[in-house]
Formats: C-alpha cells, structure tokens, sequence
C-alpha cells in the first residue's frame, strides 16, 4: 500500500475514511514505483493527483505532498487507449532498458555483487528542504521569450 494504511480507529470512532499516511508516499520527497501500470485505477488516478498538484486527498482532508520526484519501473509499456496517457506523459525522462541478451552480460549480472548505493554529497553542493521551496516558488518568475520559444519549437517540429 503505497499510500498508508487506512485509520482503524478513524474509521471506528469517527466514521471517516482516513490513511494514516507517515512514512507512504504521501509524506516522501521521492518516491520510486515497481511495476506502476499493473497498479489498479484508484491508485494509478490518485498518483495523477499527486503528480499534478502535489496533493493527496483522503477523505475530507487534502495534504500538500513535499514529492520532489519519482522514480517508476515496469516490464511493460502501457498500451494506447488504456486511459493511461495522462499519467505516462508524467514521466518525462523514459528509459527502455532491453533484457540481458548474452551469456557473458547475464553471468555479469549474477556474479557482479550488490551495486553500491553511497553517495557522498559535499556540503556546499547539497539542497536543503527550504532552498527547494525557494525554487519551487520562483520558477513562476521565470519568463520565455518569443525567441527562445520559437527555437523549442523548431527544435520539436525537427524532432518529430
């Protein structure tokens, strides 16, 4: 359950349909997603929510959800005409990584180790909570000229 569990005592006492929602992802600041489109549609819909707006709404409560980003994986694309256009166009940065094909690469795989996860961030070079407010704030600030956009344009019509 990626976002909590449901409130047994909110439910008991309250007659309210609440998560308890500490440590899901509706309080992360990343979040990474296996196997996303076998998900079912009231979570694939409510992931849209969170990704659009960054908010998470259980019941009468709407939370603000601190979500930096997120990270999904899958062994499948989503077929066209599924509904699920709108989430997929989320994900902006997409990967499709081939199986492993050789015996040489697959004996790799099995026998290379665990990969290391460490990663050692200068002080100076790392983004507090408040600068990443900051940033989010700001970037409303941020204008484009006709000119640059007129070249993003030419740029996608040439990619296309």
């Amino acid at each position: 359950e990626i976002f909590g569990p449901v409130s047994i005592r909110e439910l008991k006492t309250e007659d309210r349909y609440v998560r308890k929602t500490d440590g899901f992802l509706p309080s992360a600041d990343f979040g990474f997603l296996d196997e996303i489109w076998k998900s079912s549609p009231a979570i694939l819909n409510t992931l849209l929510t969170i990704l659009n707006e960054r908010q998470f709404r259980h019941g009468d409560k709407v939370e603000d959800v601190p979500l930096k980003a997120i990270v999904a994986a899958s062994n499948e694309i989503p077929q066209p005409g599924q509904g699920l256009e709108a989430l997929y166009d989320r994900f902006i940065m997409r990967f499709a990584v081939p199986p492993v094909r050789t015996r040489r690469a697959f004996e790799s795989l099995l026998g290379g180790g665990s990969v290391g996860t460490a990663v050692d961030i200068a002080e100076e070079d790392k983004i507090s909570n408040e600068e990443w407010a900051a940033f989010v704030a700001d970037i409303a600030e941020v204008g484009v000229s006709k000119e640059a956009l007129n070249v993003i344009h030419a740029v996608r019509v040439k990619i296309q």
